[in-house]
């Protein structure tokens, strides 16, 4: 009936054809067995005092004992539409977007999980929103899904928690320059804040494809735009593309920042179109390529880490010269690489994927560190729509999409899909590249 459900869910007319050539249960029966569940579910859902029901439903469904599953909290908003009842004094009318809240277990044999849905008048953070993230966070640590990290997409409003960590995780960098020695001094962390890799890539993109970029703004040397990297390496829309700016997908960021146009713009190009390209290739590399091993993925993070960290040493210390800057304006002709606060979100990040790596688990998945799994969630809730884009149709549709993927975990078949979703899986990797030489 499950299955039946799953179906009927997804699509209401096909399931109609399809209970002519087979013997499904018919749509009356599927509603007395299931919306009672998928309402109460809502309900939890909806209810920030309903959490810890809700970790201890996930308990109960993968069979759990004292097991610890280490988790990160993904945090993002989407839009509906309003329909405000007449003469309505109620502000909840008004709210017309929805903060999805999505626990993603860092091992993939773990489905990530709805933990709270939260109607809101905008779809920026706030500090309703930084409660309910401490909330949350506070309340799993007595479950089997510990949350060790939050992640954001680019809202600046999330930049104090950002702030409020990076001098002490740029210390204990700074201090501990062996690997293993850093991580066990993470390992005495609580909780930390990281971002999204392919929302930053995607912001690589647009600043290089709109701005003459400067690599080192100290030193006299070529600036950097889209148009004469596009001349050199022919991307096409995988570049200059501007309807797909909003959405960097990873089949992007694979075809754009890889290791083969890094080397062919030093080839043909300039020596600072190579470095843009290589740096950003390196979390890419290490994300994304499905046949390197978790040693080379460490070995790439290693690298990118020491130079954002030099890059982030130099800006701090240094005022900018008069003609650049790193916000785009009117007065300045270039622009940084990255500005400060994105670097206070970057860094972090890298080191949390690194440490993760290191921990051994091969069930890792690389695309929970950040919020594409969120984004994933969104658009699989909208794609049940069915026009309707309400917020209380919203809700609910979320409510029944994640009480059908919960359920359904024993027949989650892993799929070949267009790429990665964002990060591969550790174990699909096993070749060691030798690159001459050691990171640490």
């Amino acid at each position: 009936k499950l299955f039946a459900y799953t179906l009927f869910s997804k699509s209401p007319s096909a399931y109609e054809y399809l209970r002519k050539i087979f013997p499904f249960p018919s749509e009356t029966i599927l509603h007395d067995n299931f919306s009672s569940a998928v309402t109460e579910h809502k309900k939890d859902l909806t209810d920030i005092s309903k959490i810890q029901k809700r970790f201890e439903y996930q308990k109960k469904v993968y069979n759990l004992n004292n097991e610890k599953i280490k988790c990160v909290l993904a945090v993002d908003a989407f839009a509906g539409t309003v329909m405000k009842r007449i003469k309505s004094e109620d502000d909840t009318d008004n709210c017309k977007h929805i903060f999805l809240f999505l626990v993603c277990p860092l091992d993939k044999r773990y489905k990530p999980f709805i933990i709270h849905l939260k109607k809101t008048l905008t779809g920026n953070g706030c500090a309703e929103i930084d409660s309910l993230i401490c909330t949350i966070q506070e309340q799993s640590k007595k479950t089997n899904f510990p949350i060790r990290y939050c992640a954001f997409d680019g809202d600046s409003h999330y930049s104090h928690f950002f702030r409020s960590q990076f001098d002490f995780l740029f210390k204990l960098i700074n201090d501990y320059e062996d690997i293993n020695e850093l991580n066990e001094r993470l390992d005495e962390l609580d909780f930390l804040f990281i971002t999204d890799p392919l929302h930053l890539w995607k912001n690589q993109r647009t600043r290089v494809l709109v701005n003459k970029i400067v690599v080192n703004p100290y030193k006299k040397s070529r600036s950097i735009t889209g148009l004469d990297i596009n001349k050199i390496l022919n991307l096409g829309p995988v570049l200059t593309d501007f309807s797909q700016l909003s959405k960097m997908r990873d089949n992007f960021a694979v075809a754009l920042f890889n290791l083969k146009n890094a080397n062919e713009l030093l080839t043909n190009y300039s020596e600072e179109g190579f470095f843009f390209f290589f740096i950003n290739s390196l979390w890419v590399e290490a994300l994304l390529n499905e046949h390197i091993s978790p040693q080379n993925r460490t070995y790439l993070l290693t690298i990118l880490l020491k130079i954002l960290c030099s890059i982030y040493n130099k800006i701090k210390e240094n005022s900018l010269p008069q003609n650049v800057s790193f916000r785009k304006s009117s007065k300045n002709e270039f622009l940084t690489m990255f500005t400060i606060e994105k670097l206070e979100r970057i860094i972090p990040t890298i080191l949390v994927t690194r440490y993760e790596i290191c921990q051994g688990n091969l069930y890792l998945g690389l695309d929970r560190i950040g919020t594409h799994v969120a984004e994933n969630k969104i658009g699989n809730i909208r794609s049940l729509v069915h026009q309707d884009e309400t917020i209380g149709k919203l809700i609910h549709l979320a409510a029944k999409n994640d009480f059908i993927t919960t359920l359904s975990k024993a027949d989650d078949v892993i799929k070949k899909t267009r790429l990665n979703q964002g990060g591969v899986c550790l174990n699909i990797g096993k070749n060691d590249e030798d690159f001459g030489g050691t990171a640490s």
